[in-house]
């Protein structure tokens, strides 16, 4: 768990469900699982891990699984079966297909702390201040069939927000929602965590949501939690070949050490078999830190922030302590809102993503075709043994 947290609002122990997925067994096994008062935590992973099977589980909606969960510091369900009373008023969820009722925004809003139980003067400060934070505070007398879909999302969350829960449960809260109304979601979220030390856990399968809203990315994978730490850490030291693929963008190159001294090593990478037209002759050799003997298999995982890009003539690139440097050709080209990224094609079937700024972009000419040469560190390459 990243972070230190005086009280757990969540604690998971042993836990094992077993359900049907698409007319096949699932099973969804979670050793430990733990989420601290004030703390964020973004379960990510592709469609079909278990992300919303286990959001659901802790919110108290699923049953008939082994092991125990706890929400601050007591288990979900009485010894009679009833799930616990005061949890209505310390959690609230947000579904992804969290749905509007008929009638005005102030009134869909307001549902959720009235489900609660609260005073008709509570409510109405509830409800105004909820808006007030999702930025719809001038739309509260508007027909919900009148506003727009992003507009109808901050009001699902405003609903969340209103029963002011000490526990605040996410499933894709961003599904589907334009950059504009995505950021005042996210700009919502981060005031009310602030204000109210709330916990929290968001389920989605976009890693940049997930980075925008949390420090901590738990990455699950066929039911199962692969790793548990910072985006940082799974980014720079991925514990898995699955985990580098779904949370980074960078290269994956699959390779062999021919030699390794004073924890240097060097590997040898042919084009993959699947590549079309690949020479079997044709490989690279990149070197990296890392305590592997030759004969190991390995993945080696290059972040694109790690990669320079320098265009011809080479002969006068400048220097640099970069112990790798590859020719390669430009294929592509994506803009993102901070910068371009770029890849570069080494071999066939081995290409280098490289980030870089608009104005080296257009400074550099950037093409498809384009012969560049690319340089990264060695010990920006992280290594990963490979089963044989």
């Amino acid at each position: 768990m990243v972070g230190s947290f005086p009280e757990m609002a969540v604690k998971v122990r042993d836990l094992c469900f077993n359900y049907k997925k698409n007319d096949r067994g699932f099973e969804l096994m979670v050793p430990s699982f733990e989420l601290g008062s004030g703390e964020t935590a973004a379960i990510i992973g592709e469609s079909g891990s278990g992300k919303s099977t286990l959001l659901r589980i802790i919110a108290g909606l699923e049953r008939g699984y082994s092991g125990t969960v706890e929400l601050f510091g007591g288990p979900c369900f009485t010894d009679g079966g009833a799930r616990r009373r005061d949890l209505s008023s310390r959690i609230a969820v947000m579904f992804q297909d969290a749905p509007l009722f008929r009638g005005t925004v102030r009134q869909n809003v307001a549902m959720g702390p009235e489900i609660t139980g609260q005073p008709e003067a509570s409510v109405a400060e509830r409800v105004a201040e909820a808006l007030e934070l999702v930025g719809l505070a001038t739309l509260a007398g508007a027909d919900v069939r009148n506003i727009s879909g992003g507009q109808a999302r901050r009001v699902c969350f405003a609903r969340a927000l209103a029963v002011r829960p000490e526990l605040l449960l996410l499933d894709e809260p961003l599904y589907s929602v334009d950059p504009v109304n995505k950021d005042d979601i996210i700009t919502a979220f981060q005031k009310y965590r602030s204000a109210k030390k709330c916990a929290s856990i968001i389920v989605t399968h976009d890693r940049n949501e997930a980075l925008a809203i949390s420090g901590r990315a738990v990455v699950m994978d066929a039911g199962r939690i692969i790793q548990d730490s910072s985006f940082y850490d799974c980014l720079e030291n991925p514990v898995s070949e699955r985990v580098a693929r779904f949370v980074g963008r960078g290269a994956l190159v699959y390779g062999t050490v021919v030699s390794c001294e004073d924890g240097l090593c060097e590997v040898d990478c042919p084009s993959p078999p699947s590549a079309a037209n690949a020479a079997a002759d044709k490989n690279i050799r990149i070197r990296a830190v890392g305590g592997f003997s030759p004969g190991e298999s390995v993945c080696l995982i290059v972040n694109p922030d790690d990669v320079s890009i320098f265009i011809g003539p080479f002969e006068q690139t400048p220097e640099s302590s970069a112990l790798n440097r590859l020719p390669g050709v430009v294929r592509s080209h994506s803009f993102y809102e901070f910068g371009v990224m770029v890849s570069v094609e080494a071999l066939p079937g081995i290409s280098f993503p490289s980030y870089i700024t608009r104005r080296s972009f257009s400074s550099l000419a950037v093409s498809p075709g384009l012969r560049v040469e690319i340089s990264f560190k060695a010990t920006s390459v992280t290594m990963l043994g490979l089963k044989k």
